[in-house]
């Protein structure tokens, strides 16, 4: 089949989102001096699969002192920068110069252009969707919007990459043999393979492998 268009999730997929949040998170807690700070690394790398909201996610590891947390982690979070997962630079750089359209969708709100620059992207690159509240992925109209923009070019030949299971759930039945799973952990891996089923011709650990 010969790409014409590719859908990326962002985070986690086009960038190492976990290893930053992990990081800047250990940043945060030594500045504010949290003394549990191993206890509420270990329970944020478990919450952290789990692709909940931001808030949800400090909701879930720091109980009632979430917001003065998240706050705090705010502060100077764009200072740090994102960086992009293995082989994803080049396999984009690769794609544009075969002129396919690029596009994203995503669960995330905010910072996602200056993220993607931070991490050598060009954010005109893409066509950036993001999806409706109450309508974020795995919700099955998540995908509505950019599915229509693509439908309404004519496009067939299309692939879906994201790293998460939620990115696969969402897609209506009838696109999703046209997934490419790209997992940044091994519970991701195992879920796709053991729960929804999915082949070595769906999940891929090397971007460059996906065909």
């Amino acid at each position: 089949m010969s790409i014409k268009a590719v859908v990326f999730d962002f985070d986690g997929t086009l960038v190492d989102t976990n290893t930053f949040v992990l990081k800047h998170l250990e940043k945060t807690l030594d500045k504010i001096g949290w003394k549990s700070k191993e206890e509420s690394l270990e329970q944020a790398k478990q919450v952290l699969g789990r692709n909940l909201s931001f808030e949800k996610f400090f909701e879930e590891v720091f109980d009632t002192q979430w917001e003065e947390i998240l706050k705090a982690y705010r502060e100077d979070a764009t200072e740090t920068k994102y960086v992009a997962r293995p082989g994803m630079l080049e396999y984009v750089n690769t794609l544009q110069k075969d002129n396919v359209s690029l596009y994203i969708l995503s669960n995330r709100d905010n910072l996602m252009e200056l993220r993607l620059q931070q991490a050598g992207f060009d954010p005109d690159s893409f066509k950036i969707y993001r999806a409706p509240e109450g309508h974020k992925k795995p919700d099955d109209k998540a995908y509505s919007e950019v599915i229509n923009d693509i439908n309404e070019k004519g496009i067939e030949e299309v692939l879906i990459i994201g790293n998460h299971p939620d990115d696969y759930l969402a897609l209506p039945t009838d696109w999703k043999k046209q997934f490419r799973a790209f997992p940044d952990t091994e519970e991701n891996t195992k879920e796709f393979s053991q729960i929804f089923d999915l082949g070595d011709e769906q999940i891929y650990d090397e971007i460059f492998n996906i065909s």
